[in-house]
């Protein structure tokens, strides 16, 4: 539940080899217009590629595409 929380509050939510080994996703929500989740989008990596500095950098994109298809969506 803490963990959720944190989640909610960054907008994201990173998977650390939780599903595989060697791969690290990073996925934000999509939103009908009463804010409730529909969807979600995301991107996934190597653990060798996916550095904190890339999970930061990609982290934000994930999370403006997310809003940005958000914005989109009807009523």
């Amino acid at each position: 539940l803490q963990e959720l929380g944190e989640i909610r509050q960054r907008g994201y939510a990173i998977d650390r080899e939780e599903l595989e080994y060697g791969l690290v996703c990073i996925a934000a929500p999509i939103m009908n217009a009463i804010g409730e989740p529909i969807a979600a989008i995301s991107c996934s990596g190597p653990l060798q590629r996916m550095t904190e500095g890339n999970i930061s950098r990609i982290s934000e994109e994930v999370t403006r595409c997310a809003l940005k298809i958000s914005s989109k969506i009807p009523y």
